[in-house]
C-alpha cells in the first residue's frame, strides 16, 4: 500500500489553472508553495504559518477565501 502524496495532488490541481490551495483549518487563507529545501515537510505558507499538504484542500479561485 502506498502513501498519498498530498502536495503532489494539490500541485496537479493548481496546474489546471482554476484552483487555489486553501488551509483547511483556521481562517481558511489561501497558501502558496514555497519549500525551504528539497525535503521540506511543510512547504506551504500563508506568510505567517507553514502547512503540510495534508492540512490543505483546493477550491475554485473564484470562490476561495482571501
Amino acid at each position: 500500500m502506498s502513501r498519498t502524496n498530498y502536495t503532489r495532488t494539490i500541485l496537479a490541481q493548481l496546474a489546471l489553472g482554476d484552483f487555489v490551495a486553501v488551509a483547511t483549518f483556521g481562517a481558511g487563507h489561501t497558501v502558496h508553495y514555497r519549500p525551504r529545501n528539497g525535503h521540506d515537510p511543510r512547504p506551504w505558507t500563508d506568510g505567517a504559518f507553514r502547512y503540510s499538504g495534508r492540512q490543505l484542500h483546493t477550491e475554485l479561485a473564484a470562490t476561495a477565501h482571501a
